[in-house]
């Protein structure tokens, strides 16, 4: 007798296809949530971000920040943004000075201003709170890591 050869996926692709459907199916639904609910997604970061950062000039006091006042700040702005619809235009202001933050894992006087600004540009009602954050009259620390010195005279023999 003759053997048929068999019509069909084997067993193992079939898993595999079953596997690739369901994770397709998943990625697509964690798409149109995420979509939906991309204010809460957006306040849940902001307020992730900002909330690390008041925690850590907690810790480490940037000279020239006043801590106290930063959270003051922090803590209006993320009442207000919570309360409020989300207005994109004014939040893509914000989106930088938080990738720059989160970038370089190091908190200096100015992305401390830099991020005092954006609270103030997206509520501008803000400002008499942002005063006294960053103290003008303490010199800004100059990273000796960022700044090089290029010789750029000619070798001598």
């Amino acid at each position: 007798m003759e053997q048929v050869p068999k019509k069909g996926l084997s067993k193992g692709c079939m898993v595999a296809l079953i596997i690739g459907i369901v994770l397709l199916v998943i990625v697509i639904a964690l798409s149109i949530t995420c979509y939906l609910k991309r204010d809460s997604v957006i306040k849940w970061g902001t307020q992730s971000a900002l909330t690390m950062v008041k925690t850590e000039l907690a810790k480490t006091p940037v000279p020239g920040v006043n801590g106290e006042k930063f959270g003051v700040v922090v803590d209006s702005y993320l009442a207000r943004i919570q309360a409020e619809p989300l207005d994109y235009n004014k939040y893509q202001v914000f989106v930088p000075v938080i990738q720059k933050l989160g970038a370089d894992k190091k908190i200096d006087r100015n992305e401390v201003k830099e991020l005092v600004d954006a609270a103030v540009t997206y509520f501008p009602d803000l400002a008499p709170l942002a005063e006294g954050v960053i103290d003008e009259s303490v010199p800004a620390t100059v990273d000796s890591a960022a700044t090089t010195t290029v010789d750029t005279a000619p070798a001598s023999k």
